[in-house]
């Protein structure tokens, strides 16, 4: 563990030394060298600290997933420089779009209703940028008088625009004096000339994060977003098929559509509720989203330690939605009614939409999208199918799913050993990955199989041509791929080591055999960090853009799940979502994989 801590220590200095502060690395060498020769009684203290922060990381979201390796600043150079805008926008149905469903009765300070977020992305001068960039339109909003229409008066979509800093530092571990700060309760001393209470995202005279142009309008994004993923590039809007229970091109016509809240009682609220405040408590979240000084926004929380948990700067502080001040406006935390903080500097989470407590009504009318029950009627749907995700966190996130609605037993888990015992709900954390297996058969003498591979960076990208390759000519086999987020939706390098090398392979199969299913990221949620833009609304539609292009011009079908959490989904972390919308994920993936077996037998 010394030598570890060491190690750790080490690096930590020429990281500082190499950004150019040099006083910062001597003071920190002060205290590595006694330490490793006199073997003071500080080592065993930072050495147990470490320890701690080694087996929090083990289950810690961003530990676990490996989103950013603290201490490698490596990665800003494959963030691209690019203009960001979320564009303030209405989303405002026709009555002929509205679903026929009962108005739901309990609501409370998280379930109100929120407008989503219509973004896109353009880039000038790029050869893989969008299409020109379209004016602003609106949809036409007919008998919006009519009394108790959930779909009425849909103001102002949330917007924010962010800046980035570019000057990240890791918090240090030891003080000037070299002492330990376990508490963290003390700004990190390498924060340059940063207020110690301000933990901005400053810009760069060197970067073009602030240069800005209009972007497509909510009817250019359902457009865009309803197009059809079978590789004929044909536009979905308008086709109904309402004759027959079912959703043909699902993969196309359900990903568009709004969370509408159902009835609950109080016990699945408190159930709901208990989820997001306990894994946000487990992941080093402060006890309240809101920071003392009430700026939100555009900061994090700094640095926060409640025992051995700690959190950087992964999660947005926001405001509290029970406090007086529940309304982020202009990066400030102001006494706001939920009407009034609907503008484009606000961001609030009353407004936001629990999926659990809600459904998922698609925009287009004739898409009757099958919810299927758990257990015998998925093990039909599925029967005679062979489904292998291959993929990241957030593919990992839909195979539970998938083993929730096949009912596969949940791990029996010492309570001491597990601190959720991966249950319910909390089956989708990280932590609980290394319980799930790597291949079920959960319905008996029906034949269905599910397997999950994890593959999260562009260098495992040869792990998925290889189990792809072993379906070859396997009859009623379904590969299906998603990440990105490893590397920080690098456009460019995930084009070239992970999209075209499959669609090279898949050019190669002489068998229709396996079917492949890209699946893109999700929207984020209101605590996603400013500080990895990549990983904002703009970012990542830039991201889905590219990638289905090029799946899509190769036939290969696109589930892309960005419109399914637009529309002011809770989530627990800012990028991951819970239960409701992953089994929302495979619901739509099981109705392809009807589709295709409808195809197959000529319906």
């Amino acid at each position: 563990m010394k030598l570890l801590l060491n190690r750790t220590l080490l690096s930590w200095c020429l990281l500082k030394a190499r950004a150019g502060k040099f006083v910062l690395a001597l003071s920190a060498l002060l205290v590595i060298v006694p330490t490793m020769f006199l073997r003071l009684t500080v080592t065993e203290t930072i050495a147990k600290h470490l320890d701690q922060v080694h087996k929090l990381s083990r289950r810690f979201l961003i530990g676990e997933e490996g989103y950013f390796q603290a201490g490698s600043l490596d990665y800003l150079s494959t963030l691209k420089e690019h203009p960001i805008l979320l564009e303030l926008d209405k989303a405002q149905l026709s009555d002929k779009s509205k679903p026929e469903v009962d108005e739901p009765q309990n609501t409370n300070r998280f379930m109100s209703q929120r407008s989503p977020i219509r973004d896109s992305y353009g880039k000038e001068n790029d050869s893989l940028a969008l299409t020109e960039l379209k004016k602003q339109a609106s949809i036409d909003h007919q008998n919006s008088s009519e009394s108790g229409d959930r779909f009425e008066n849909e103001t102002k979509f949330k917007a924010l625009l962010w800046r980035k800093e570019l000057n990240h530092d890791i918090v240090a571990l030891v003080n000037k004096n070299g002492t330990l700060n376990i508490e963290k309760k003390k700004k990190s001393s390498d924060r340059n000339d940063t207020n110690p209470g301000d933990i901005s995202y400053r810009s760069n005279s060197s970067s073009s994060y602030n240069d800005f142009e209009s972007i497509k309008d909510e009817t250019d994004f359902r457009s865009e977003a309803i197009r059809d993923t079978n590789g004929k590039g044909r536009d979905r809007e308008g086709q109904q098929d309402s004759s027959r229970r079912g959703c043909k091109d699902v993969l196309g016509r359900a990903i568009v559509g709004k969370w509408v809240p159902r009835q609950y009682t109080s016990d699945e609220l408190k159930a709901v509720q208990s989820f997001l405040n306990t894994t946000r408590d487990y992941m080093g979240f402060p006890p309240s989203l809101q920071r003392p000084d009430k700026k939100c926004g555009n900061v994090s929380f700094g640095e926060y330690t409640q025992g051995d948990k700690i959190t950087y700067r992964w999660f947005r502080a926001l405001c509290n939605p029970f406090g007086e001040t529940p309304c982020c406006h202009q990066n400030r935390c102001v006494a706001r009614p939920v009407e009034r903080c609907k503008c484009r500097e606000c961001m609030d989470l009353r407004q936001q939409k629990h999926a659990e407590l809600s459904t998922w009504i698609p925009i287009d009318t004739g898409c009757k999208l099958i919810r299927y029950k758990p257990g015998e009627e998925t093990c039909s749907a599925l029967e005679g199918f062979t489904v292998h995700f291959l993929g990241d966190s957030l593919l990992r996130q839909v195979f539970v799913a998938f083993m929730r609605l096949l009912k596969v037993p949940e791990p029996e888990l010492d309570v001491e050993e597990e601190l959720f015992r991966c249950r319910g709900y909390y089956g989708y954390l990280p932590y609980c990955a290394r319980f799930l297996p790597s291949s079920v058969k959960p319905c008996g003498r029906k034949h269905v199989i599910v397997k999950r591979t994890t593959v999260k960076r562009s260098f495992e990208a040869p792990e998925i041509i290889k189990q792809m390759s072993r379906y070859i000519g396997q009859r009623n086999s379904i590969v299906v791929i998603g990440m990105g987020m490893h590397d920080h939706l690098n456009v460019n390098l995930i084009l070239e080591t992970v999209v075209e090398p499959i669609v090279a392979e898949t050019a190669r199969f002489n068998s229709s055999w396996p079917r492949l299913v890209w699946v893109s990221p999700h929207a984020p949620g209101l605590l996603k960090s400013p500080w990895l833009p990549s990983q904002l609304a703009p970012g990542i539609l830039n991201f889905n853009n590219h990638i289905n292009t090029v799946f899509t011009n190769a036939g290969i079908p696109v589930l892309n799940t960005f419109g399914l959490t637009v529309d002011g989904v809770m989530t627990y972390d800012g990028l991951h979502y819970g239960h409701g919308v992953n089994t929302l994920k495979a619901h739509i993936l099981i109705n392809y994989i009807q589709e295709i077996r409808k195809r197959e037998n000529g319906y």
